[in-house]
């Protein structure tokens, strides 16, 4: 069993909010920003306690490096809430080849699934590895 160390972190500005991400691997950090972002869509009593049956999308991304597949990941999330109300609590990376990024993420589908982010952007956008961990910064606007 592989355990992995992950944390994030919202940081808000006028019109925009910077996540921090860091775990110990490059396809945890995907998940933790997946999931970190989804939560800013449900508020927390949601559904009483009672969720929906959880549900699945796959998702596949292709990008250029690995900013730009945070990136477009992100922006797949925000898209999902505001077409299909779909919000995740577990992201998981199914491969992760080059510049292509494969993941299943399980959630629910709810009318109070909206997104207060717009976008993912390439502002100050960081991804890197540092010791042994994984770090990265992106900013979302609002």
């Amino acid at each position: 069993m592989i355990v992995r160390a992950m944390s994030y972190k919202l940081t808000e500005h006028t019109g925009e909010m910077e996540l921090e991400l860091s775990a110990s691997t490059l396809a945890g950090l995907y998940e933790e920003a997946a999931v970190a972002v989804s939560k800013e869509m449900l508020p927390e009593d949601a559904f009483g306690g009672n969720p929906p049956g959880p549900e699945q999308r796959d998702i596949e991304i292709t990008a250029t490096d690995d900013g730009a597949l945070l990136v477009e990941l992100l922006n797949e999330i925000v898209y999902l809430a505001d077409s299909d109300h779909f919000a995740c609590d577990v992201a998981s990376v199914i491969t992760h080849e080059g510049g292509a990024l494969a993941c299943t993420l399980s959630g629910w589908v709810s009318d109070m699934a909206q997104s207060q982010v717009k976008a993912a952007t390439y502002h100050r956008l960081k991804v890197e590895r540092k010791n042994d961990d994984w770090y990265a910064r992106v900013v979302l606007d609002v």
